[in-house]
Parts: structure tokens; C-alpha cells; sequence
């Protein structure tokens, strides 16, 4: 039995696909094609949302003060205690 292949159309203008972009499963025509459709998308917050990281509650490594952060592996409550930690920051 042979098998029949679908014919592709590009995403972004609905032109048939040449065969070489079809047998690789390339969805675009061309290199053109495939530029306008993702600066079309840049706009749309459907596909690109918004992250939410989320926050953490921490420790100041130096002070003790507790702070919020986005990131678990802050240390510091703020640049002034990581340079007083490290050294810089004594005169």
C-alpha cells in the first residue's frame, strides 16, 4: 500500500510548501514567512504571558532582616550588606 502524503501550506501566507520544506516538516515557506508570523505573535499576550515567578520570603545573610525576593538563592537583603559581607564595603 502506498501511503499518501498530506500537502502542507505555510503558516503564515496558505501557499502550498515546496516538497523539501514538506519532507523536513518545516511550517513556513520561506525564511520571510516564518519572520512575519513571529512578529506577529510578539504582540499577542495569548501566546506570550505574562510569568509569574512568584516570591519567596527569606533571611538576610548579614543583618537578619528578613525581605522578599523571586529567587531562592538571594542572600542579601541589599547590595549594601553583600559588599559589607564581602569586604568592600569597609573603609
Amino acid at each position: 500500500m502506498s501511503r499518501k502524503k498530506e500537502i502542507g501550506v505555510c503558516r503564515n501566507c496558505g501557499k502550498q510548501l515546496p516538497y523539501s520544506a514538506q519532507a523536513r516538516g518545516k511550517p513556513f515557506c520561506c525564511n520571510h514567512c516564518r519572520n512575519m508570523w513571529r512578529n506577529n505573535l510578539r504582540g499577542n499576550q495569548e501566546i506570550h504571558p505574562v510569568r509569574d515567578y512568584g516570591s519567596y520570603r527569606a533571611v538576610c545573610f548579614l543583618c537578619g532582616r528578613e525581605f522578599e525576593t523571586h529567587g531562592r538563592g538571594q542572600r542579601y537583603c541589599s547590595i549594601e550588606c553583600q559588599r559589607e559581607d564581602c569586604g568592600k564595603g569597609k573603609a
